[in-house]
Order: structure tokens, then C-alpha cells, then sequence
């Protein structure tokens, strides 16, 4: 038993009449208090499977754990927050693609921070290290003052957005034009910087979406642990085991180069070399948990590239979904090419056809024709009408034209 009161009580929408009406009924009458029974009721929607209701009795579900073979778990919960939870939610390709989105834009955002730090904080050792915090801070500019009140008018959005009913989705758009707004600008203030990715990863782990594998939090405060900070050098790996896979990728890398450098063919090696730069792109630094980006655009000519840590199972999963992608894709193609090739087999079967044969198979509809084998009366004998003889005229006409050119690039005459 539940008791005489309790605080909070919940359902699907379809027991809100007359299920939770009864069952209130029933226990108010029981305890017989003059006090309600439950404090608040809350309805959430149905879960549907594309487009159709969810359910045990029909076969019609999915188990969470098939549904975690294609997606992650952190996917699944942004599905969840992408709705309102009075709402139904629709698990389907469509519902799914919308996760992946946002998913996208929260990871990027982190990835892209933590790369920025990583270069803005000097831990590549090309330059001495920002070590000190004064180093660190500078006077904010005119776009740091903006970007700092749309990050402040984020916040109050999101907070409004809570305490309206937990509208988690408003909450996603809120965070996600704030990152917007960050990737628009080419310079940031790090310390500001930092804040806005801290925030905006504080609310995600709240709802359960953490991005756990990326710790700007370390990077900003240790970056100092990375260099010797009286010498200004890099100090000597400790782990060199964990090092030495990527020292060894480097070395392979640099003998391909040289190999193909000492091949000759200046324009066939310049072809080798980029073959060579986009195999380690996309084939090898993956296998080490790594994606680099290339970023070669105008506006950023200091950053060529962007580096991102990314563990290897989310790699693993972006692999398969590209690879299904481009199966798609050559599919699609494929589908097309067949479709085109069969259009054009049933225009050439079509331009074959002598004008005067066009209408002669078609008994069902004429009965008589003239010289040049187009009708002139229907099947039950009946003239033929002036305005459906001119049609016809026409059609005849239009396959004379076919006709002649289909003959033209046979090389034979008419």
C-alpha cells in the first residue's frame, strides 16, 4: 500500500481517464481523509516505433538492448531529450538522425575547445607555455563582452526552460546556439571559453549525456605539469610504451615520404605524398584514438589543422555509420543508373519503331487506317473526330522525328 498521501504519482497518457480516475477514486474512498490522495500526476507520451504504438501484445518493440548494437547509450538519452516528455516520442531513422545531431554539435564544440586550449595554452612545446594564470587572462575585447551576454542570456534560458515544465529541448537549442555563437568567432577569451564548456558539459552530465572523454578541466589546469616551467622544454615521456605507437607511426610516415620523394616523378610523387597525408588521416591515426581535421580556410590561415581525441568505440561507430553511409550512397547511385539505363533501352526499343507500325498493334482502340498507318476510325468503327485526329497527327509526327534520328546514328537512311 502506498498509503494515504503520497507526492508524486505517473503513467503513460492513455491511464490518465479512466485508469488514474478510478484509482484515485478508490483510494480516496478507502482512506477516506478529505485530503487528496496524490499531490501531482504526471502523464508522460507513448513511445512508437515508427510511427506505430509500442507494444508487448502486438511484437511491435524494441529491447534496450538491441537498440544500444546501433547506437550509443549517450545517443539513446539525447533522443529522449530532443522531446518533451508529455510528448510521444517516435523511434525511427528520423528520430534517431536528430540525436546523432545533436550529439555532433556538444562533441565537436568540446573537441574543438580542447584543441584550442591545447594550442592557445602552447602544451605542442613549439612556443614557451602560458603557464602563469597572468598570461592567461588579457583585456576582453568588444566580441568577448557579446559573446559573454549571449552566454548569460543561455543561462537564463536554460533555467526558464527547467522550470517550464523540464523542457529539456529547449534547453538542447539554448546550449547549442550559445556554441553557435562560440564557433563564429575566430578569437575567444580562454578563460570565458572554458566557462561556456563547462557550463554547457555541467547541464549535459545532469541529464546523464556526458562527454566524460574529454577533460578540458585537466587541460586548462595542468597544463604547466606538461613542460618544465624554469627551462621551458617538454620534459622526457615517462611512458614510453604509450608514446612509442605514435613515434612509430611518425617514423612509417616520414619513410613513405621519403620513399616516394626519391621516386623521380616529381607530379606523380606530389599525388603519392597527399594519397599518403589522407591515408594517415582517415586509416591509421583513427586506430590510435585520433582525428585530424583539416582547416583550411581563409579566415583561420594560423590553424591548418584541428586535432581531436576520441575514444576509440565512438571512432569505431563513425567509421560504420560513414561506411554505411557511402553503401547507401552507391546504392542509391547504382538504383539510378539502372533506372537511366532502363529509360533509355525503352526510348531507343521506342525510336525503333517505324511511324507507320506505331498505331497499326493497337486493335483495341482502331479499327482502320490510312496510307501512313495512322487512324482514322475506333474499334467500333466510328470516325475518328477531328481534335483526336490532330492528337494523333501530332504523335506521329514526334516519332518520325525519333525515328529519323535513331536511323541518322545507325548510319542508315529512311
Amino acid at each position: 500500500m502506498l498509503g494515504e498521501n503520497f507526492d508524486i504519482h505517473s503513467g503513460g497518457q492513455d491511464l490518465r481517464f479512466p485508469h488514474h480516475d478510478n484509482e484515485i477514486a478508490q483510494a480516496e474512498a478507502y482512506y477516506n481523509t478529505g485530503k487528496n490522495w496524490v499531490n501531482y500526476f504526471i502523464h508522460s507520451g507513448h513511445l512508437t516505433i515508427s510511427g506505430c504504438k509500442m507494444s508487448k501484445s502486438l511484437k511491435n518493440f524494441i529491447t534496450i538492448r538491441k537498440a544500444l548494437e546501433d547506437y550509443s547509450s549517450r545517443q539513446l538519452r539525447f533522443a529522449f531529450l530532443a522531446h518533451g516528455w508529455t510528448e510521444t516520442l517516435d523511434y525511427s531513422p528520423n528520430t534517431m538522425n536528430t540525436a546523432l545531431s545533436y550529439e555532433k554539435t556538444f562533441r565537436e564544440f568540446f573537441l574543438n575547445t580542447a584543441d584550442t586550449l591545447r594550442r592557445c595554452l602552447n602544451m605542442n612545446g613549439e612556443k614557451p607555455p602560458r603557464s602563469r594564470l597572468c598570461d592567461q587572462l588579457r583585456k576582453w575585447s568588444e566580441d568577448d563582452h557579446k559573446l559573454n551576454e549571449d552566454f548569460l542570456i543561455a543561462v537564463n534560458k536554460v533555467d526558464a526552460a527547467l522550470c517550464d515544465n523540464f523542457d529539456t529541448r529547449t534547453t538542447l537549442n539554448a546550449m547549442a546556439a550559445l556554441i553557435k555563437e562560440c564557433n563564429k568567432r575566430k578569437d575567444i577569451d580562454l578563460i570565458l571559453l572554458k566557462d561556456i564548456a563547462h557550463y554547457i558539459k555541467h547541464i549535459l552530465s545532469s541529464f546523464g549525456a556526458k562527454f566524460d572523454e574529454i577533460d578540458l578541466e585537466g587541460l586548462f589546469a595542468n597544463q604547466s605539469q606538461q613542460y618544465n616551467i624554469v627551462t621551458d622544454k617538454a620534459p622526457v615521456a615517462t611512458n614510453q610504451d604509450y608514446a612509442m605507437k605514435y613515434v612509430d607511426t611518425l617514423a612509417k610516415f616520414r619513410a613513405d615520404v621519403r620513399k616516394t620523394c626519391k621516386s623521380g616523378d616529381a607530379q606523380q610523387g606530389i599525388k603519392q605524398i597527399l594519397a599518403l597525408c589522407d591515408s594517415l588521416r582517415d586509416q591509421i591515426l583513427p586506430g590510435l584514438s585520433v582525428r585530424l581535421e583539416d582547416r583550411e580556410s581563409l579566415c583561420c590561415p594560423d590553424v591548418p589543422y584541428v586535432v581531436k581525441f576520441v575514444d576509440a568505440e565512438t571512432l569505431a561507430r563513425e567509421r560504420a555509420l560513414n561506411e554505411k553511409r557511402e553503401q547507401e550512397k552507391q546504392l542509391k547511385a547504382e538504383t539510378q543508373r539502372m533506372d537511366q539505363l532502363k529509360l533509355q533501352q525503352q526510348r531507343e526499343e521506342k525510336a525503333k519503331l517505324h511511324p507507320s507500325e506505331m498505331f497499326r498493334n493497337q486493335t483495341d482502340k482502331y479499327s482502320a487506317f490510312d496510307a501512313n498507318g495512322i487512324p482514322t476510325h475506333d474499334s467500333a468503327g466510328k470516325e475518328i473526330s477531328k481534335s483526336a485526329l490532330k492528337k494523333l497527327q501530332r504523335l506521329y509526327a514526334e516519332q518520325e522525328i525519333r525515328y529519323k534520328k535513331y536511323m541518322d546514328s545507325k548510319g542508315e537512311k529512311v
